[in-house]
């Protein structure tokens, strides 16, 4: 004869695997929110219109030869994957690693190339940008602009895009 108590015993037996095997199966959480940022940027580029608040004008000064110049600086930042980047500076190129730690942005070390640029205003426009990625700490998508805010600036780098990278 069976007794409930055993039918009871049987099934908790049945029932205890499901339970252990239920948690591996939620454990698959969406990305947080800067890495889901990060995902839907792949493959596009921005420029900056403004660094760290002040907005990107064209720059005027002399060349290397003391003959006036104006000059329109596009510093770009172009998403290669969910952990690299790259772009121009300004006058030089850049690259490096991107990646989400602890729900914060973090960007570098970066690498550029060595080239001076005249007028001077333009390595000083480039000096800015840089710092202002390696400073980063948090991306937000804000209607057709790009921000990026960083550490212990009152307001962000905005950018908007320019293009998409297609893969192949």
């Amino acid at each position: 004869m069976i007794r409930r108590r055993d039918v009871l015993l049987a099934l908790g037996t049945l029932a205890l695997p499901t339970v252990l095997l239920a948690p591996s199966i939620v454990a698959a959480k969406p990305p947080d929110g800067q890495q889901a940022i990060l995902a839907r940027l792949v493959g596009t580029t921005w420029r900056a219109v403004s660094i760290l608040g002040q907005p990107v004008r064209p720059v005027t000064g002399t060349d290397f030869l003391g003959r006036p110049v104006t000059v329109t600086v596009a510093s770009t930042l172009t998403f290669v994957s969910t952990v690299a980047i790259a772009g121009g500076a300004g006058c030089n190129r850049y690259g490096g690693p991107v990646r989400v730690d602890g729900g914060r942005l973090r960007i570098g070390p970066i690498v550029t190339t060595l080239i001076a640029c005249a007028p001077a205003r333009v390595m000083t426009q480039e000096k800015r940008f840089l710092a202002a990625l390696l400073q980063g700490e948090r991306l937000a998508l804000r209607g057709f602009f790009l921000l990026l805010y960083s550490t212990g600036q009152p307001a962000p780098t905005r950018f908007v895009r320019v293009g998409r990278v297609e893969p192949g």
